[in-house]
């Protein structure tokens, strides 16, 4: 049902009418003008803002207007990268970190690199939420190639979210269905999630379902002077028929220059730099956001660890099976008992390694079991021969 109340969700961002990006502020009662930005803080009809005159100060949302420009902002362009398959959640918290704490800072905008085929659902969701709710800074998709080919699947939806896209001449943007498994009613949600996404940020909400809906055939026309995008089944006689841009049985998929030609993307860009230039941003510091790859870089290791210590403890299981020796089935069975603890401390803190975390807690209690049965018949063995000496003194 997440995806369902996130749609809500979205209805609600397209109705707000408060102050929507900020660099200039005007207060009409008084004439004052200030520079600056907002932060992400924005409560009880009140704004957080950083200002040049006055420095990290609060506002009264209903007695300025805003006017969203590059006044007062950093020259900078806070860069967070999205790659690959997003299916763990260490690096989806990462990312929304990133990007919530770079819009707060004050850039000139937040550049979203994509280059990525989507992933889990719910953390597709977290991000498109995130990025909607950022009305103090700007967003930018800038969709590359490599492996992934663009921003597919759910990083369509991604990008759509973002205030402009940018896109490198040979990527592509589309094909946002979610798992066959979904509910039909998660499947409605999803495609009415999408469209309300593309409709808040002027481009074409019936060719944004039209990537997550097969079903679908969308038509561009011209009703006079004015370009639209209908149902193929809704084409009427005084529509000029100019192109059709999907057909029922397949996902939308848009290359570079589809996207630009239909209004999904903005601009193509080559390189960051190219794209500067193109958004008209000039003499800005570049700050890629480092986080990310630490937190995938933390969870190649964690994951290594963990793998190891299960190997490791198959190995120990196997020799205190083994061993004639009770004195070191003892030890071998503590040492079980406290890589199993570390492996539930890794489970818990990582919940990306996916563990059963009850199946190691009834490993950890097995082994104390082993270890205190073993520990009385040491002491038994031990008083015995104890009698024995004593007996034969």
């Amino acid at each position: 049902m997440k995806i369902v109340k996130l749609y809500l969700v979205v209805l609600v961002i397209i109705s707000l009418s408060f102050v929507c990006g900020s660099d200039t502020f005007f207060n009409e009662a008084t004439g004052q003008i200030l520079y600056g930005y907002r932060s992400s803080k924005t409560e009880y009809g009140k704004m957080s803002v950083y200002t040049i005159q006055h420095g990290f100060t609060t506002l009264h949302i209903d007695d300025w207007d805003v006017v969203q420009d590059s006044h007062g902002r950093k020259k900078t362009v806070a860069v967070v990268e999205i790659t690959g398959s997003l299916d763990l959640r260490i690096v989806t918290d990462s990312i929304i970190e990133a990007i919530e704490e770079s819009a707060s800072s004050g850039p000139q905008f937040v550049l979203v690199e994509i280059n990525s085929s989507g992933g889990d659902a719910r953390y597709v969701e977290r991000f498109c939420d995130t990025i909607m709710r950022i009305d103090y800074c700007p967003v930018v998709a800038f969709i590359k190639t490599g492996n992934n080919g663009g921003a597919l699947s759910g990083a369509a939806a991604i990008a759509l979210a973002c205030d402009k896209i940018v896109m490198a001449p040979d990527a592509a943007i589309g094909a946002a269905s979610i798992a066959t498994s979904y509910s039909n009613e998660l499947k409605t949600a999803w495609q009415k999630f999408i469209e309300a996404i593309a409709d808040t940020k002027n481009r074409s909400g019936l060719l944004a379902r039209a990537m997550v809906d097969k079903g679908l055939e969308v038509v561009e026309v011209l009703n006079g002077n004015k370009r639209e995008f209908v149902k193929a089944d809704s084409v009427k006689a005084e529509h000029a028929i100019v192109r059709s841009w999907s057909k029922s049985g397949s996902l939308l998929t848009l290359t570079a220059q589809e996207a630009v030609q239909c209004g999904m993307a903005d601009v193509i860009a080559k390189s960051r730099g190219e794209l500067l230039r193109k958004l008209g941003v000039t003499d800005v510091s570049i700050y890629v956001d480092g986080r990310v790859a630490r937190a995938k870089s933390t969870f190649k290791k964690v994951k290594l660890k963990f793998d190891r210590l299960r190997n490791s403890l198959d190995v120990q299981i196997k020799k205190a099976e083994q061993t004639e020796s009770l004195e070191e089935a003892i030890i071998l069975i503590k040492k079980i008992k406290r890589d199993y603890e570390s492996l539930l401390l890794l489970a818990k803190r990582y919940p990306d390694l996916a563990v059963d975390t009850k199946l190691i807690e009834e490993q950890i209690n097995h082994a104390e079991l082993y270890y205190e049965k073993a520990q009385k018949r040491q002491q038994l063995i031990n008083a015995s021969l104890a009698d024995k000496k004593k007996s034969n003194s």
